[in-house]
């Protein structure tokens, strides 16, 4: 099994990503399932899943921190809209085991 590269803070990457909240603004909710691994050397992989009230405005914020603070052009961000009857994008994750 792999695991977290040694050199790899994924406590920065989480704060980065709740860093994107602002005083204005708090449309991040949650994150959970936050995992990064090397596929080769150099070079990791990164998979979260993100509560957002603004789910298409978080993606894209989440991949420019990924990329450009932390080098990780191999993710995949599933944002999910928070459980609201007038939220268009709602969708709850259906993993229970969240780490």
């Amino acid at each position: 099994m792999e695991g977290t590269p040694d050199k790899f803070d994924t406590k920065a990457l989480m704060a980065e990503i709740w860093k994107l909240n602002t005083e204005e603004e708090k449309d991040i909710i949650d994150v959970h399932d936050l995992h990064v691994w090397s596929i080769s050397v150099g070079k990791n992989a990164m998979t979260v899943h993100i509560v957002s009230k603004t789910p298409l405005k978080t993606l894209g914020q989440v991949t420019d921190v990924c990329r450009s603070k932390f080098g990780l052009n191999h993710t995949v961000i599933q944002v999910e809209g928070p459980v609201d009857d007038n939220n268009p994008h709602a969708f709850q994750c259906d993993n229970d085991i969240h780490a």
